[in-house]
């Protein structure tokens, strides 16, 4: 009897990195039913003090939107999201384009 490889459930999946791709494989895996462990190097930036700040400024794209659409959380993100009304390019001279849309 040859399993079909599109079935998820009782398989695991180690992703590698918790960074905004990674994590959100982790989430749309899990929720076909994977067992799966999420590694990351570093520390919880919430339970740690770490040496650097990080931090992650996230503007949406259309692909972004989708892919959260595709893991089911994307009410949940929108519900704090704050719109974007236009964008800013900082080009290497002293002028700045402004995009709007």
């Amino acid at each position: 009897m040859s399993s079909n490889v599109f079935d998820l459930k009782d398989k695991g999946a180690c992703v590698v990195g918790a960074g905004l791709a990674g994590s959100l494989l982790a989430i749309i895996l899990a929720k076909r039913g994977m067992n799966v462990h999420l590694i990351e190097r570093r520390p919880d930036m919430r339970k740690e003090i770490t040496d650097r700040g990080r931090s992650i400024n996230l503007a949406l794209s259309e692909r972004g939107i989708n892919a959260l659409k595709r893991s089911d959380i994307i009410e949940k993100i929108m519900g704090i999201a704050i719109p974007m009304k236009g964008r800013m390019v900082h080009p290497l001279g002293n002028i700045k384009m402004i995009f709007n849309y």
